[in-house]
């Protein structure tokens, strides 16, 4: 039996009264933190060899407007733009987030984009041949073929922005014809370059890989993430039986979220970016299956706290911290499986013990 843990200012054992009558709760005046002034210097040995590169990193902003703990969600590769983005993160400016008035602690994600002035904005001719012949090859089950032109493309990389989506969303093509979803699905994230609209893909393949990564969200029962792909991937949508199955699958995982299920999500710490994932629940806890997890963090809209990950106790995060990032710190390649508890008791202030 798992004890339960609630976050105040500190993290405490709490014992959780019985629900009571909610009382009448005045309206919330929140305003999230904004960028005042962000400056990216480019990466010396990026630009001599005219490198493109973008970084999606989370941070916190303090109530002074200072960054701390930024993280590295992901990014298009290179150590050179992870490290420039994460120097000019924390020496840009920026707004604190506000709550009645008053500033706070909160959580930001943003995109820094790398590119440069004057760079062709489209696929070279040999490098269109290449992919082209590459997801012809898969789609026709050469495996040889594909695997050669695999290596040519990966040795040659990609010269900017719109290479690096094209070249991603092959091979995601090409971890689906090998059966690894994870494989595929880390590539589809990386052809998107979170990007809101087709800003490196052909509309109708930017279309399909938010189809492919709604469909993969929805596998895994990352369901903050599978109706962020929703939201991007509705408006896009012209084919109307398509457009009926996926809102049934849209409305399976409302319901989920809503039932009284545990939502169990399988997680691996990345060599390069950790793990982390949106909660749509407040309760949950975490199970090793391999390797160590040594720390938890919460990256919430208005609050931060990290805590040491203990295997006997669940955790529960008060609504007033807003919507939360779990982030999972351990050993390199540690699995493990976040579980997301249906919400037992009525949500009240925590008594100590």
């Amino acid at each position: 039996m798992r004890k339960i843990y609630s976050f105040c200012l500190s993290l405490l054992i709490c014992v959780l009264p019985q629900a009571t009558r909610a009382e009448a709760t005045p309206v919330e005046s929140y305003i999230p933190p904004e960028r005042i002034e962000l400056r990216l210097h480019y990466p010396a040995i990026d630009l001599q060899n005219g490198n493109e590169g973008w970084v999606e990193a989370h941070m916190m902003v303090s109530p002074e407007g200072k960054v701390y703990e930024p993280v590295i969600i992901d990014s298009s590769g290179g150590a050179g733009f992870e490290r420039a983005a994460i120097r000019a993160l924390k020496k840009g400016k920026f707004k604190p987030a506000s709550l009645h008035g008053e500033p706070i602690d909160a959580g930001m994600r943003l995109k820094l984009t790398y590119r440069l002035k004057n760079k062709s904005q489209t696929v070279s001719r040999e490098f269109h041949r290449d992919i082209t012949e590459f997801i012809a090859s898969i789609g026709n089950g050469d495996v040889e073929a594909a695997g050669k032109y695999r290596e040519q493309l990966l040795l040659r990389g990609a010269k900017n922005l719109f290479e690096d989506a094209w070249l991603n969303f092959a091979m995601a093509n090409y971890y689906q014809a090998s059966n690894d979803k994870e494989g595929q699905y880390r590539h589809l994230k990386r052809a998107v370059a979170y990007e809101s609209k087709e800003s490196f893909l052909p509309a109708s393949l930017f279309q399909s890989a938010l189809v492919s990564m709604f469909a993969l969200n929805v596998e895994r029962s990352d369901f903050a993430a599978a109706l962020a792909t929703w939201k991007m991937l509705e408006p896009r949508l012209q084919d109307n039986d398509l457009k009926a199955r996926l809102n049934n699958l849209v409305h399976e995982v409302r319901t989920a979220i809503e039932g009284d299920s545990a939502i169990r999500v399988k997680g691996q710490i990345d060599q390069g970016y950790g793990w982390a994932m949106k909660l749509v629940r407040s309760e949950f806890f975490v199970e090793p299956s391999e390797g160590r997890i040594s720390e938890l963090k919460l990256r919430c809209e208005k609050q931060y706290i990290g805590f040491p990950w203990r295997p006997d106790i669940a955790f529960r995060v008060p609504k007033a911290y807003g919507a939360c990032v779990l982030q999972g710190i351990g050993d390199r390649a540690a699995e493990f499986t976040a579980v997301q508890m249906p919400e037992a008791c009525g949500e009240s202030g925590p008594e100590r013990p």
